[in-house]
């Protein structure tokens, strides 16, 4: 509005869009508007800011303080012209603005007009209620300066002090030499001093952090200018930046000389802050802004806008929702014409629109992006038809994808959900049936219908199978799975043994969240192990006897080998007779620590070796005397291999006891069996007088030494002989 000087107006109003319709009239005619939304609201703004030049109040502004409250409030406090807007007429509603000093009552829907024709009287009724004030004041002043002395005047302190105190501007009364005489309140919140410790003192002692500007200012104003500034700043001692508009004239005396400065500041740090606040959060906002005019043409965007749609504001300024460019399309591909846009659809009924889903080309990605959209038109007073409308949306693109993924996997779910051939139940925390697959239909004979939000309990043979299943549960709650044996019952009744597999499921803070039962019927499998452990006892019975009937047989050679030989009356037949009665007696003991365990197929080394040595030098008479170290490594060797190296041991331990120990008591035999890094490596050591020179293990002719070689062939390994403070024997092999 040119040639009015810019004037700022609190508008009270409780309802959002009528409020920004409002503002936007009254700023369109070169007004300053600040709005609040609630009496509470607005008493706060009216205090804070002092640079209001009228307010505009409703009556009814819903929960809380009322317009007519608030205003008596404000006026309490506050010098401000307040004029009523409100779209009640009715006597009982205007009645209650009766007694508050109010400058017009508005009836909202008059239209711009009488709107601003209505302020334009407000402020007129007030200047000219104040140029009544003041010259009422001045005709007072007069006549008392008429009749009182200069010893009469002793009210001006009190009097300056109470208009400065009471004034919406911050002020600082100095004299000629910058002393402060009275400061107001607000000049004492604005800055942060108290008024004992400022009165008096020096304006430069106050604030010794004052730029020499403003120091320039001060010498000018006492010379007699008036100057002023609209922005400024200054920095604290304590590093703080205070934002100020300010104004400093001189003061006159009552002989017309000028008696010091008058200070009239406003502290604009808070306001700068609030601003820089709303300028970042709308910098920031992630949802993008669109304002289109009522022709649909794009009249600004916010930078969320520009980045969601790939464009710039100088791109988008001056497109209308007609432009082919867009591309938007339904959800389901359709394409959407430029009159049916959710702006446009806002802008020619009048109503808001969304949310609603659209898709919208995006030059750089060469594709659709996917929005979430919300338009909103906006009125002009007293107008039915928006002259604006304004879009808000959200990309929603990724969160799209990923319904579709989730969507796309919960199809891929079921359909391996329901082709796994167990039966599969999912049920929650509190034991009931949430989902089952075709496959526990087809198990129990119970459609997903007839158990879902049911127990359990309806498929188990007894309650008490039931119940202690679930004690089970609870027990191996922290496992991730367990299997269980279980007695079911299907719904024609039949029982049947199945195999159950509990899979906890927890949720996201590791609480048990429900379970998965996996169940197969292993009746069939039941029959088959009981037929197959039939069998295995069967087969222990006949192997112990076969077993019994071989060291009976055994026996029975070594007695007959005995009786032969006594009877003969040649030594050598005699000896050669006795020496096959040995080596049967050391195969009775290599087949019975062979065979003595469960586990015929494979046995410990370590274990086989140590019974096996002491057991052959028990049948000799000093074999008692004999002491005997072993040092063996664990090692598990199958039973073939085991019997080789048995008999390689009971050979070499036989000789060792014919040889070195024969006709002296004591000795000692020491036996080590170790993993190495090529095989395996036994040693067996005697402390007897040792072999006859030249004899090995290739070059011996007799039956032992024989058998010895042929047994370590047949493991792969070699052997070898060595005479060293008695005999040693050293087999290497591979297991």
């Amino acid at each position: 509005m040119s040639g009015v000087t810019e004037k700022t107006i609190l508008l009270v109003e409780d309802e959002p869009l009528i409020a920004m319709a409002e503002r936007m009239t009254l700023q369109r005619h070169g007004y300053s508007v600040v709005t609040a939304g609630t009496g509470e609201a607005a008493v706060e703004i009216a205090r804070r800011c002092g640079d209001i030049d009228l307010i505009l109040m409703d009556i009814d502004l819903g929960p809380g303080m009322s317009g007519t409250e608030a205003a008596e409030i404000i006026l309490a406090e506050q010098d401000v012209p307040l004029a009523f807007l409100s779209s009640h007429t009715e006597a009982e509603v205007v009645d209650k603005t009766e007694g508050i000093t109010s400058y017009g009552y508005i009836v909202k829907n008059s239209g711009d007009t009488v709107l601003l024709a209505s302020i334009r009287m407000a402020f007129r009724l007030y200047e000219a209620n104040r140029s009544i004030s003041t010259q009422a004041m001045q005709m007072a002043a007069a006549h008392e300066r008429q009749r009182l002395s200069d010893e009469q005047l002793s009210w001006w302190p009190a009097l300056m002090e109470y208009v400065v105190e009471n004034d919406l501007t911050a002020i600082a009364i100095l004299d000629r030499n910058l002393h402060f005489l009275y400061v107001s309140r607000r000049f004492l919140e604005g800055y942060r001093v108290t008024g004992e410790s400022i009165i008096g003192r020096h304006h430069y002692e106050v604030f010794p952090e004052i730029p020499a500007r403003w120091r320039e200012v001060h010498r000018r104003a006492l010379a007699g200018e008036t100057l002023c500034s609209e922005e400024d700043y200054f920095q604290r001692l304590d590093g703080s930046v205070d934002y100020t508009r300010w104004e400093c004239r001189p003061w006159h005396q009552a002989d017309g000389t000028i008696g010091g400065i008058i200070l009239y500041t406003e502290v604009l740090t808070e306001l700068r802050r609030t601003e820089r606040e709303h300028r970042r959060l709308f910098e920031t906002i992630s949802q993008g802004i669109i304002y289109q005019d009522a022709d649909g043409t794009i009249s600004s965007a916010n930078p969320a806008a520009q980045r969601i749609l790939g464009l710039t504001l100088d791109q988008m300024q001056g497109r209308t929702s007609m432009d082919p460019r867009w591309k938007m399309i339904l959800e389901d591909g359709t394409s959407v014409e430029g009159p049916d846009h959710p702006a446009m659809i806002a802008l020619r009924t009048g109503e808001t629109v969304g949310p609603v889903v659209r898709g919208i080309y995006h030059p750089g990605k060469d594709a659709h992006i996917w929005l979430r959209i919300i338009a909103i038109p906006l009125f002009r007073g007293g107008e039915e038809r928006p002259f604006r409308a304004y879009a808000t949306f959200e990309d929603i693109t990724a969160r799209r994808n990923a319904e579709e993924a989730l969507e796309a996997s919960g199809k891929r779910y079921r359909s391996l959900f329901e082709s796994i051939s167990d039966a599969i139940l999912l049920v929650d925390r509190n034991r009931e049936i949430l989902d089952c697959n075709g496959a526990f239909t087809e198990l129990f004979g119970y459609t997903l219908e007839e158990v879902r939000g049911r127990s359990p309990a309806i498929i188990f043979h007894s309650q008490e199978d039931f119940r202690r299943l679930g004690e089970e549960m609870t027990r191996r709650s922290r496992e991730k799975s367990f299997f269980v044996e279980v007695t079911y019952r299907r719904k024609n009744g039949e029982s049947f043994t199945g195999e159950k597999r509990v899979q906890f499921q927890r949720d996201g803070n590791g609480e048990l969240a429900g379970f998965i039962g996996i169940i197969r019927d292993i009746t069939d499998r039941k029959a088959a192990e009981e037929r197959v452990q039939g069998l295995v006892r069967e087969k222990e019975m006949m192997l112990k006897e076969v077993q019994h009937r071989i060291k009976n047989t055994m026996n029975t050679m070594v007695s007959m080998l005995e009786l032969h030989a006594a009877s003969v009356t040649e030594p050598d037949a005699a000896a050669v007779l006795n020496d096959a009665g040995g080596r049967f007696k050391s195969m009775e003991v290599l087949y019975d620590q062979l065979y003595r365990t469960e586990t015929h197929d494979r046995g410990s080394a370590a274990e086989y070796l140590r019974g096996l040595v002491h057991r052959v030098t028990d049948l000799f008479p000093e074999g008692r005397s004999v002491r005997i170290l072993m040092e063996t490594d664990d090692l598990v060797m199958e039973a073939g291999q085991l019997s080789s190296l048995g008999m390689i041991v009971t050979e070499l331990v036989t000789n060792a006891m014919k040889y070195a120990f024969r006709g002296r008591s004591g000795g000692q035999l020491r036996l080590v069996f170790r993993r190495e890094e090529a095989g395996v490596m036994l040693l067996l050591q005697d402390d007897g007088p040792g072999l006859p020179e030249g004899l090995s293990v290739d070059s011996a002719s007799g039956f032992g030494l024989t058998m010895v070689r042929a047994l370590t062939e047949q493991l792969g390994g070699s052997i070898r002989l060595e005479s060293e403070g008695g005999t040693r024997a050293i087999l290497e092999f591979s297991p």
